[in-house]
């Protein structure tokens, strides 16, 4: 019932969420 394909897209928005994350995080910090 639960496909790969929605499971793969669903992981790569996921990581793209968490490096968007992680960038703005990195910002946040330097720019302190």
């Amino acid at each position: 019932m639960f496909d790969r394909t929605g499971f793969k897209k669903y992981r790569d928005e996921l990581i793209f969420i968490g490096l968007s994350v992680l960038v703005v995080f990195g910002i946040s910090l330097l720019s302190r």
